[in-house]
């Protein structure tokens, strides 16, 4: 029972604490900011939900509590350092990395390249549902999505992390128009859309799409994070109940049952068991932490670097999975754990994961302050590698090494993409007017 109390008391203070970091920082809130929010959410809020929901699982587990002090008070201090350690950049990139800062071009994207990077978006996932019968992260057939990699081919998987970026930079960038530019129907009609389609994608990628566009939202209209906006969160926390008592219910496979809205809406079961059966994002930091085994010393970033080269240059890639090499190393049942980034570089180092961690981050905050300064006259690639970095953030419950190097990796795809496009358009109209001039020409001389 002490256990169940250690994680309510520190997940309610984790929680706490953030909220009012959130609510001074407001005026120049950043990037850097966001990161704090994002880890509060994981092992705060939710580890204060989790005491309570999930509390009989816990004892029984009989989990020490030094032990689980031990794991929240390092994910504190891990995420207190990094903020620490980014705020040590120079004036200028903390000035790009402003979240007002760098929100001001997204308005800019006009409804036409908001309805293209829609459009982009959806075509992937009408592909997966004829070919493969999935749509999103829901299935319709008998592949589910972590199967998707063994049917499909190599260009398909590799484009599929990708769509929901696209979809959130869509519906960020219309909020923030309808947010400072009072946008038209069109881009009312784009929002709508680009939410239904993040749906797909579960609750993380709906709250945090939620979050964000509040967020851009309140920019201009007062502090979210008050009292008086408190409306703002009991509706995102209603929203999200709703649409996890929906997801939850289907999501295994719609044609399974018979789908009724209505009946399942308010359906709250299906979301506790979901919630007393999920693993916490402090687990695995836990059974880390209460091992004695010797961390991977480098290792494991070693073999993420392997997993990010491409196949176009590996063509005989072995991927390794991170859940079997921690499983394999710390003598744990090999299960889809809840990785984050403070249990990943733990793993990898041990003790010293206090000082590396900051450094991985402030490498890939300092690199996402350099390109965006450079493509900030570019407003739609620029929306596309904001929102990635956001993202990135945000999706504080993914595997940590993949995350970074898939954000250098499309990143740098995206970047050759755009250009090459923009190249491709002015070739394209300069033959246009040269076939112009020369008929207009030809014209002219058989007047003669």
């Amino acid at each position: 029972m002490l256990t169940v109390f250690s994680l309510g008391i520190l997940g309610f203070l984790f929680a706490a604490g953030t909220y009012i970091f959130c609510q001074r920082r407001w005026l120049k809130l950043s990037a850097i900011d966001l990161f704090v929010l994002s880890s509060g959410i994981s092992f705060g809020a939710y580890s204060l939900v989790e005491a309570f929901v999930q509390k009989h699982f816990i004892i029984n587990m009989e989990l020490e509590p030094i032990v689980m002090i031990m794991v929240l008070f390092h994910a504190m201090l891990s995420t207190a350092l990094i903020w620490t350690g980014l705020r040590a950049m120079s004036q200028e990139n903390l000035h790009i990395l402003n979240l007002r800062h760098m929100v001001k071009p997204w308005w800019q994207v006009g409804e036409a390249q908001q309805a293209l990077l829609l459009v982009l978006s959806i075509v992937p996932i009408a592909y997966g549902l004829l070919k493969f019968g999935i749509i999103g992260y829901l299935r319709f057939g008998l592949i589910r999505y972590d199967e998707i990699a063994v049917y499909a081919p190599y260009w398909y998987t590799s484009i599929l992390p990708f769509v929901p970026v696209l979809v959130y930079a869509t519906a960020l960038s219309a909020v923030a128009k309808l947010a400072y530019r009072n946008g038209n129907a069109v881009t009312w009609g784009i929002l709508i859309l680009s939410f239904i389609v993040c749906t797909l994608y579960g609750r993380r990628s709906i709250f945090y799409l939620i979050l964000l566009s509040g967020i851009v939202w309140y920019f201009p209209r007062g502090n979210l994070f008050t009292l008086k906006k408190a409306k703002f969160f009991i509706l995102l926390l209603c929203v999200i109940v709703v649409f996890s008592n929906i997801y939850q219910t289907y999501r295994q496979d719609i044609l399974s049952a018979s789908v009724n809205l209505v009946r399942s809406w308010d359906d709250v079961s299906s979301t506790m068991f979901n919630l007393q059966e999920r693993i916490g994002p402090w687990f695995l930091n836990y059974l880390i932490l209460d091992s004695e085994t010797m961390p991977l010393f480098g290792n494991f970033i070693l073999n993420a670097v392997k997993n990010a080269i491409p196949r176009v240059f590996w063509p005989g890639k072995v991927v390794y999975d991170e859940d079997l090499i921690l499983a394999d190393h710390y003598n744990l049942p090999p299960i889809d754990y809840p990785n984050n980034p403070f249990s990943t570089v733990m793993a990898d180092f041990g003790i010293l994961s206090l000082c590396v961690i900051p450094l991985l981050y402030l490498l890939v905050f300092a690199s996402a302050a350099y390109f965006l300064m450079k493509f900030r006259k570019f407003p739609t690639l620029y929306l596309i590698l904001s929102v990635m970095l956001l993202q990135f953030i945000v999706n504080i419950e993914e595997s940590f090494y993949a995350a970074i190097f898939g954000l250098y990796r499309y990143g740098t795809v995206i970047v050759i993409l755009y250009f090459s496009s923009l190249f491709t358009l002015k070739f394209f109209k300069m033959g246009v007017k040269t076939a112009l001039k020369n008929n207009s020409l030809e014209q002219k001389l058989r007047k003669i």
